[in-house]
């Protein structure tokens, strides 16, 4: 059989579970399993006004990894690649000036996840975040599948403004095909 005519026998499966337009929302697990499990290498993040406009937020040089397990788990992490390191080289020997620079230009959390695919969304239930307000909270995002990457876009506010945040991920050591035929 096909991943595409499992996906179509799933979603025929999940149609029926979904009655009443009651909306399907699931941890992983053996019977509906998340078809984007494994690590994903970070190829643009992008943030788009209410009027179109493109910024980079980080820069036009990103590097990035997000980790979905069969268990529930993730982590995503997004950086700015230019990243100066700090002079004395301590951990925590930076100067205010450098650990504010090195603050601005990181992203990361973890903790667990469930979807929704008829929505085409990925909740990720924060358990600890770089940035402390997403900390306990979860953060929606929308998801599409295009060739070996996986887009995922959520609105934002940065520098107090609204915006859609879109990162592209690409497969890791995935064969290609996997991920091609998958939605």
């Amino acid at each position: 059989m096909t991943t595409r005519v499992i996906i179509h026998v799933l979603s025929l499966t999940l149609a029926g579970v979904v009655a009443d337009n009651q909306a399907f929302c699931v941890r992983p697990s053996k019977e509906v399993t998340w078809p984007f499990i494994g690590t994903w290498r970070l190829v643009s993040y992008e943030s788009r006004n209410e009027g179109g406009g493109v910024e980079y937020p980080l820069g036009r040089e990103v590097v990035g990894q997000l980790m979905y397990d069969g268990e529930g788990n993730m982590s995503a992490l997004v950086a700015r690649a230019d990243v100066p390191p700090f002079a004395s080289g301590d951990l925590r020997g930076g100067t205010d000036a450098e650990v504010r620079a090195a603050f601005a230009r990181f992203v990361a959390y973890f903790g667990t996840y469930s979807f929704d695919l008829r929505a085409g969304t990925v909740t990720h239930h924060v358990r600890s975040a770089s940035f402390p307000n997403w900390t306990g909270t979860e953060q929606v995002r929308y998801f599409k599948a295009e060739g070996m990457r996986l887009l995922l876009s959520t609105p934002i506010v940065v520098d107090g403004r609204h915006v859609t945040a879109i990162l592209i991920w690409e497969r890791v050591g995935a064969d290609p095909t996997q991920t091609r035929n998958l939605l």
